[in-house]
């Protein structure tokens, strides 16, 4: 062999060396990369999972005494953690399980958890404006959270969009503070939440329905986008909430699911959910398919 050919393969192997130090050092970085977004998902997990545990212990006489006057004592415990807890709401037989917090602060809660320490999956939380006392509840909370890649959190808000899944999850309990309640799902439905949108729905600003015609405006709206048909009774007086979280058909896609509260005398059995069928003329944003 030549010496010009020896030295042309001996830069040859230095190449090809240096190229499997830089593959084995992306390698590894993305291991680190993904090891520190799965850990996110592993800690709130066992975040929930342990605030579930304390859920289910009796509250000692001083954290009784901690909560405000007229509260569910059950929560007393939780609410000795983290003083913003507000609530616990549930889907039976999905991943939504979850404590609910409310603050002044719509922004805080989308990446801290129930600890108060950073982590993106944040805590479900009600809208900042919304009041939640025992003297009066405004007539929608709007609930925030995450669509979590691992299906937890409010991912499952995203499934009502089959009859089917709706037949099976129609009913949602939300406990806060000062109410134990169940209610019925009435609407599921996707918006664009950019600022320049058309045709928007900005269902987050309906508080409070000062008025008949608030409500009927809101109404309509939840009515139009609704991904079902159903014969669900709804009249002025009625109280709401609404899941929201984000979609993904599209850039800015919110999907939300409200909930109507069981009246005085109703029961889960009160309802006929087998009539519900799907909407082919729902209103979808533009962006949307």
């Amino acid at each position: 062999m030549s010496k010009g050919k020896h030295q042309t393969k001996k830069k040859g192997n230095k190449l090809l060396n240096v190229l499997i130090i830089i593959c084995v050092i992306v390698f590894i970085a993305s291991g680190v990369i993904l090891v520190k977004e799965l850990s996110k998902y592993w800690e709130a997990d066992k975040i929930n999972s342990d605030l579930k545990d304390i859920l289910s212990e009796p509250p000692t006489s001083q954290e009784i005494e901690l909560t405000p006057p007229d509260s569910n004592q059950q929560f007393a415990k939780l609410y000795a953690v983290n003083n913003d807890f507000i609530g616990w709401i549930q889907i039976p037989n999905t991943h939504v399980d979850y404590p609910v917090v409310h603050t002044d602060n719509n922004d805080y809660y989308l990446e801290n958890n129930f600890y108060k320490e950073p982590n993106k999956l944040g805590t479900v939380f009600v809208d900042s404006r919304a009041v939640i006392s025992p003297g009066k509840t405004s007539d929608h909370l709007v609930l925030y959270g995450h669509s979590a890649q691992n299906g937890s959190f409010f991912a499952d808000v995203r499934k009502y969009k089959t009859v089917e899944y709706y037949q099976q999850h129609a009913f949602i309990d939300f406990d806060t503070l000062y109410d134990n309640s169940d209610w019925i799902v009435v609407s599921a439905f996707m918006i664009d939440a950019r600022e320049d949108a058309k045709n928007p729905f900005w269902y987050h600003d309906y508080i409070d329905f000062t008025d008949e015609s608030l409500y009927n405006e809101f109404i309509n709206q939840i009515t139009q986008r609704n991904y079902f048909v159903n014969n669900i009774d709804l009249q002025y007086g009625d109280k709401f909430i609404t899941l929201s979280t984000c979609d993904y058909d599209f850039d800015d896609s919110r999907f939300a699911v409200t909930a109507r509260k069981l009246r005085d005398g109703e029961t889960k059995e009160s309802f006929d959910l087998q009539n519900i069928t799907l909407n082919q003329n729902r209103v979808m944003p533009e962006r949307w398919g």
